[in-house]
């Protein structure tokens, strides 16, 4: 993705839904299917079809943007799914009825004042105990505009 100036950048304030997807995909890693199979340690169509069966039983998920579907790259750890990312899917779609990777994205990408303002995805990243993001998730997903 080149630089484009009229997109806006973190320091932007956010007014809409579309404004803040731009930012975290900028902010944030993302991989396209053909890179998550290569995290996965696979490629070609065999690849593919691994990201398709896992998002398919909610193993991992994806965001649509612009078109194209886009896999958090922290969700992936030495060719595995990370198992949090999988609690963290169900748990969701268990909530909202389908497994909805914004509501996921936003979830461990923003802020938490629980966490004295770190990212959940920080928490994950430095394995802190599932239990604890699952509790966190659970008061987001009761209430995400106080979060």
């Amino acid at each position: 993705m080149t630089y484009d100036a009229s997109i806006p950048t973190p320091d932007t304030p956010l007014v809409d839904f579309d404004v803040q997807c731009v930012l975290f995909v900028r902010m944030f890693n993302f991989l396209t299917a053909e890179r998550a199979a290569l995290a996965l340690g696979l490629s070609g169509e065999t690849g593919l079809a691994a990201v398709e069966e896992l998002e398919r039983s909610d193993r991992i998920f994806s965001i649509l943007f612009a078109g194209r579907r886009l896999y958090l790259a922290d969700q992936f750890m030495r060719g595995e799914p990370r198992r949090i990312y999988e609690q963290i899917a169900r748990r969701v779609k268990e909530q909202i009825g389908l497994v909805d990777g914004w509501t996921i994205v936003f979830f461990v990408c923003q802020p938490n004042s629980y966490l004295g303002g770190r990212l959940p995805l920080q928490d994950i990243a430095a394995e802190s105990p599932e239990e604890r993001t699952m509790e966190l998730l659970e008061a987001y997903l009761q209430s995400p505009d106080v979060y």
